[in-house]
């Protein structure tokens, strides 16, 4: 069946990726008897109705435990108090680096910033020198923090969800460890 509607994705010459945005009712809707033409302009619609509403849905932000039917209302997200390291400040453009095989990136004079803080990335010590280092997950006890502490990195260890996604979108900040801020500068 997903050969099958691989191959009508190569027909109508829609990728395989926007074909995934229909459904099998989508398929099974259109007039068949229809010029082929028009059948690929109807399901190029449904495929941006569909991508719409998927990108919608990615919208939605729910707890990590679902535990009671209350849980899927309004969900507050709480704001992060991140453990700095250091009382050094930096001012830098930030580096989003989002997986442990990115290691070709230069991270020199830049602050970088983790989703986790795992040996996985130690490799940004390495031979390199980085401004600072945030990430969205983490303590006083972990791996990065420890190993910023080491080389007197400046560091927010922790941020949480919120203060992660701002900064993480910013190009340049402010890391103040002294006075335990961190500020966007564009």
């Amino acid at each position: 069946m997903l050969d099958l509607l691989k191959n009508v994705a190569s027909i109508l010459d829609i990728s395989s990726n926007d074909f995934s945005f229909l459904s099998l009712k989508d398929i099974f809707d259109i007039n068949r008897n229809a010029d082929i033409y028009l059948i690929k302009q109807e399901l190029l619609h449904r495929i941006h109705m569909n991508q719409r509403q998927y990108d919608d849905h990615l919208l939605i932000i729910l707890p990590h435990v679902l535990s009671k039917p209350t849980d899927f209302s309004v969900v507050n997200v709480p704001e992060g108090l991140p453990n700095y390291i250091t009382s050094k400040s930096v001012r830098g453009e930030i580096l989003q680096i989002e997986e442990v095989s990115d290691r070709r990136i230069s991270v020199v004079d830049r602050i970088i910033v983790l989703e986790k803080a795992d040996p996985g990335y130690d490799w940004i010590f390495a031979n390199e020198s980085i401004k600072g280092l945030v990430t969205k997950y983490g303590g006083m006890g972990s791996h990065m923090a420890i190993r910023c502490m080491e080389h007197g990195i400046p560091a927010a260890i922790g941020c949480g969800e919120l203060l992660y996604d701002e900064i993480k979108n910013s190009k340049e900040i402010l890391l103040n460890c002294s006075e335990k801020k961190m500020v966007i500068l564009n």
